[in-house]
Formats: structure tokens, sequence, C-alpha cells
């Protein structure tokens, strides 16, 4: 059975979609099987990354429903062997609770299974994410991301699988203008060391802008912490 990584964050804008699958591709890339979940429902963008957008036509809803199996919910990304993406749900936000037998059923088909779950969802079920599991808290360094973060990384106290705190958007300029806390301030705030923290990066998002037309890679300065992260958790 795969290890899971779940991406969480207490609030949006902290990049949980690009390093969700910027994870499950270098996952893929080392040679494993790797399925990337979407359960943001209609506010996904795992597939746009992908350049899945006009492929997508079951979901996890499906499966529970008996309408599809669960083959036929996993799309193989382009470019990139190995590596499937598979959505919750297509037209709403999926009750995760409800949906611990089809995670349970994608973590038996591959060797890393990412999760990308909604702003302020901490958890799909209390008895899911095992040991060898892990979870990732992401959060920008500044007062109401860092707020949001605290109170998700409290919640996740006491379970089995392993919790990291990542610091995403760290940009040197927004620490001068005082906009943003130093890494090691963020850090004393969340009273967790960051397992990673990854700059801000323009080049990346200009890249996710052009991926209808391709696979995207991640680039810029955010690679190398991001491909370290990666190996860290999945070696």
């Amino acid at each position: 059975m795969g290890r899971t990584i779940a991406v969480c964050s207490g609030s949006g804008g902290v990049g949980r979609t690009t390093l969700s699958v910027a994870l499950a591709l270098g996952a893929a890339r080392a040679g494993k099987r790797a399925i990337l979940l979407d359960a943001c429902g209609p506010s996904r963008a795992c597939d746009l990354l992908l350049g899945l957008q006009n492929a997508l036509a079951l979901d996890l809803t499906d499966v529970a429903l008996g309408e599809a199996d669960m083959e036929h919910a996993l799309l193989p990304a382009p470019q990139q062997k190995g590596l499937f993406l598979c959505c919750a749900s297509l037209t709403e936000r999926p009750r995760l609770r409800e949906m611990t037998g089809a995670v349970l059923a994608l973590r038996a088909l591959c060797d890393a299974l990412v999760i990308d779950l909604p702003a302020g969802e901490p958890a799909l079920d209390a008895g899911l994410l095992g040991e060898g599991d892990a979870r990732l808290v992401l959060a920008r360094p500044d007062d109401a991301s860092l707020r949001a973060a605290e109170q998700m990384l409290r919640q996740a106290q006491g379970e089995r699988a392993e919790c990291y705190a990542v610091l995403t958007r760290c940009s040197r300029e927004q620490v001068k203008h005082g906009r943003q806390y130093a890494p090691e301030t963020a850090e004393a705030a969340l009273d967790a060391a960051a397992l990673a923290v990854i700059p801000e990066d323009g080049a990346m998002a200009a890249d996710v802008g052009k991926s209808k037309r391709r696979i995207w890679t991640p680039g810029g300065a955010a690679s190398a912490a991001i491909e370290k992260l990666t190996r860290a958790l999945l070696p």
C-alpha cells in the first residue's frame, strides 16, 4: 500500500495545488506509480496543471455509486509515465469523510497517493491517515495564514500520521517591507520547525499559465526547494 500525503492549508493562496502536483510529478519521475487525488470539487485545478482539463468525465462519486470502475476514474497524465489524476467530485465539494473506502482503494493501486485538500479541510477521516503517512500544513509567513495554519496543526495533534509545516511564497522583499515574517520568526509563531521553506516564484506562475499545451513542470527559484521536499517525503 502506498504512502499517503495530504496537502492542506488553513487558508487559500498558499500554493497548495501547485505543491500537490509537484509532489506527484516528482514521485512519478522517481519511478513510482503515483496518484494525485484532487479533492477540491468545482474549484479543482490539478487537471489544468496536467493538461487534462478537457478529459475529466468520471469521479469518485461515480465509483461510489457503482456507475464506474475505479480504473475508469484514473486519468494518465500526458507525457509523464506512472502519474494518474483522480477527482473526488466534479460538481460539488466532496463529503470527504464519506469517501474513506474509495481513498483506501486508491492507496492499494499506487506507491504514492497525494491528496490536494480544500482550504480549511483538516482531515479526510480520523482513521484514514496512519503510520508512515504525512500531512503537510502550508502557510505563507504572514499573520492571517500563520494563524490558520496554527489552528490546523493543533487539530492534527495526536493522529498517527506525521504532520509537518511548510512555509510557502516566502519573499525577502515582503519581509523587508514588513508584510511577511522571516522564516525563523514564522516557525517560532507556529511552534514547529518547517519541513521546507519555498520562496515566491514568478517564473513558476508563468509556467502554470502555459500548461494548456503541455504538462506543467516546476521551475525557477522554488524548484530546488520542492525537489528537496519530494525526496524527503518520497525517498
